[in-house]
């Protein structure tokens, strides 16, 4: 891809520039991906591919790598502040509804 062809993402006052500079900064910890709106992202994207008269399948590509590898990140950290207790509290309790599903 050349330097033209380079998606170029704004986040506001959070980040400018291309989609691989962002996925380095999170994996350097210089951004927080809490902090981050990837479907913000990918709706500015799709706005973009809009206007292309001729999609470079290339770069869409690499956008769907990048974007998914940010989206992994970021599940990652939003599990890990799950804690035990939470956890046990939102699994609902399968052996109250036993004689219920008997009945069936």
């Amino acid at each position: 891809m050349t330097t033209d062809q380079i998606y170029r993402i704004d986040l506001d006052d959070l980040f400018s520039g291309p989609m691989d500079l962002l996925l380095f900064l999170v994996r350097k910890h210089e951004l927080d991906i809490l902090d981050i709106s990837l479907s913000e992202i990918v709706t500015e994207f799709l706005e973009y591919l809009e206007v292309l008269e001729i999609i470079d399948f290339d770069m869409v590509a690499e956008f769907v790598v990048t974007a998914s590898t940010l989206t992994e990140i970021k599940s990652r950290l939003v599990l890990i502040r799950i804690s035990p207790e939470e956890e046990e509290e939102s699994e609902p309790d399968l052996d109250s509804n036993a004689p219920q599903r008997r009945a069936c």
